[in-house]
């Protein structure tokens, strides 16, 4: 049986190439094996001895270690953030990354997005998810349940568009 979790005791999920090897990294890797539909088509393509055993303490799943990890510290603690660093292979990894609330619509951070909006400028891989027209909650941080809504659609679209896909239907629900 878990205790509640300890909204004081933060954990950050951080996985990548060598660099983060002390949580869940791959020395030398493609991002593929932190890819749940990919993972498996990589983890034999490399046969040095150093690599397999890496493989081996992972189960032979990396991906499948991040999300084991994230359960874990889930039941006692808080995951505040992901740290991912990815520099030796496949660096072109695709980030989306969303603004905060609005300060014109009462949002308390709002003026954070002009920060958010200069990555692209410093990451050619980054793409704003734009939070124009949602309300935020009571509490000005938060957005409210049809804007939170609305801005995981926005960041479907996007990622969507990005890897042209097309024809795909999303599905919106609130849990």
């Amino acid at each position: 049986m878990y205790t509640k979790s300890d909204p004081n005791f933060y954990i950050f999920l951080a996985f990548g190439q060598s660099n983060m090897e002390a949580v869940v990294g791959v020395s030398g890797s493609d991002i593929l094996p932190f890819d749940k539909d990919q993972y498996q088509n990589y983890t034999n393509i490399i046969d040095y001895e150093w690599y397999q055993k890496i493989m081996n303490y992972y189960g032979r799943n990396p991906y499948g270690r991040l999300i084991e990890m994230g359960e874990i510290a889930k039941r006692d603690s808080v995951i505040k953030g992901i740290l991912m660093h990815q520099g030796e292979n496949n660096a072109e990894v695709l980030f989306l990354v969303g603004e905060v609330a609005q300060t014109n619509l009462g949002g308390k951070n709002g003026h954070h997005n002009e920060i958010i909006n200069r990555l692209p400028e410093i990451i050619p891989t980054v793409y704003i998810i734009s939070s124009e027209g949602l309300m935020p909650m009571k509490d000005r941080l938060h957005f409210a349940s049809e804007s939170f809504v609305t801005l995981g659609e926005r960041f479907a679209d996007k990622m969507l568009n990005i890897l042209q896909i097309k024809g795909c239907i999303l599905l919106s629900y609130i849990y």
